[in-house]
């Protein structure tokens, strides 16, 4: 989730007048939002998205950061690297978070952050709800996360909540492109 998702989403929660716990409306949140894109084509296909796990499409060179790391320090591997985002981890190695280029561009443009950037760390800008799946999940679970929360990338998590990989967009792309080279080379094959 984009740190603007989640700016609406704590603005929901603040005037909300309930008792009910922050984690529960992040969750109705989360389900309104999962809802919201319908991906019925997707559904309606004969594809066989079981096919597309995600053991077989994510990046497993995962490079992550702490929380205590300086943003300025982030900022140059994430230009070093061309990347967009990492996750973001507790000394244990469970995921906490994740900063991206958008969080960063966020806090240059307040200026009451922008004053201290050489001294802010992670934790002072990242987004802390993630969006993630799991070996479980397949293309179609990513494509859907993707388009109802405006992700560039999925952290894909194992049972103790470490990051095992991450799908970008761009690696959602090559395997849709693969798919479709598949589908044409079949059709071709079955005109002939």
């Amino acid at each position: 989730m984009d740190s603007r998702v989640y700016a609406s989403l704590s603005a929901f929660s603040d005037v909300v007048d309930t008792k009910v716990s922050d984690e529960s409306l992040q969750e109705e949140y989360l389900d309104f939002e999962r809802s919201y894109f319908d991906l019925g084509l997707l559904s309606d296909t004969d594809i066989p998205w079981g096919y597309f796990d995600l053991g077989s499409i994510m990046q497993t060179d995962v490079r992550i950061v702490r929380r205590d790391e300086l943003v300025v320090d982030v900022s140059r591997m994430l230009l070093r690297r061309m990347i967009t985002g990492l996750p973001v981890v507790d000394d244990s190695g469970i995921l906490v978070g994740v900063i991206s280029v958008t969080d960063v561009a966020n806090a240059v443009a307040r200026p009451e952050l922008l004053e201290k950037m050489g001294e802010l760390t992670v934790s002072d800008i990242m987004t802390t709800y993630v969006i993630t799946e799991t070996l479980r999940s397949n293309l179609r679970d990513v494509l859907h996360a993707m388009l109802s929360f405006r992700l560039h990338r999925v952290i894909v998590i194992d049972d103790a909540r470490k990051p095992i990989g991450i799908v970008s967009s761009l690696d959602a792309a090559k395997t849709l492109q693969y798919l479709l080279k598949e589908l044409k080379s079949a059709t071709l094959r079955n005109a002939s």
